[in-house]
């Protein structure tokens, strides 16, 4: 009789993971991230490589200054490019 529960609870473990993995997706692409096409309507140039939340970024993404400003603005509230704090928030 112990079997049997055990079992079942652990079959009833398994669909709640399952239903709550399949709840929580998002449109993704192959590496996990969010697909950019869905989600941005953004063309980043061929320099942003690294893709974050969907969006395309430069590699410098965490030292904005001097990279990312030309296009961003020297504040990063954009300028020819979207600003940084629409997604980011005060990170900057």
């Amino acid at each position: 009789m112990i079997q049997l529960k055990s079992k079942k609870f652990r079959l009833a473990f398994l669909i709640l993971i399952l239903i709550f993995a399949l709840t929580s997706c998002k449109d993704t692409t192959d590496d996990g991230d969010v697909d950019s096409e869905s989600s941005s309507s953004y063309d980043a140039p061929a320099s942003h490589t690294v893709s974050k939340s969907g969006y395309m970024h430069h590699p410098n993404l965490n030292s904005p200054v001097g990279t990312c400003d030309s296009c961003h603005g020297s504040d990063l509230t954009g300028d020819s490019a979207p600003s940084c704090y629409t997604c980011h928030g005060q990170k900057w």
